[in-house]
């Protein structure tokens, strides 16, 4: 019979397969991550390892429901998209960097009541 790799074995493995066969990351690239914040375990294994594969620079963002609830809530009227974050994208695509989003629903009533 096959061995039974480890929880944390398989964790490491699933990374490695998808920063180098999904997201394609190169060394000397830089990553974009985006993730929840019930994902931050992961997110933190998920940096560690880029590094290890050659990642110049882990820019990493951690997307909360609760703060884009209270944006839609409470200031929708005057929302405006920063400059800086345009820019930040924009370099990250021009520079030919990969992304990676892990997100999952941590919030499940964090819409409710918004149209």
């Amino acid at each position: 019979t096959e061995p039974v790799l480890a929880h944390e074995e398989m964790l490491h493995n699933l990374i490695t397969l998808t920063l180098r066969e999904g997201v394609n990351l190169q060394p000397g690239q830089v990553l974009h991550l985006n993730y929840s914040p019930n994902e931050l375990e992961l997110g933190r294994l998920i940096v560690e390892r880029a590094y290890q594969l050659g990642a110049k620079y882990v820019d990493y963002r951690i997307l909360d429901e609760r703060n884009d609830a209270a944006q839609i809530r409470f200031a929708s009227d005057r929302f405006h998209y920063p400059d800086y974050l345009t820019v930040r994208g924009d370099g990250l695509l021009d520079g030919g960097g990969a992304r990676l989003s892990v997100l999952s629903q941590s919030v499940p009533d964090a819409y409710d009541g918004l149209d």
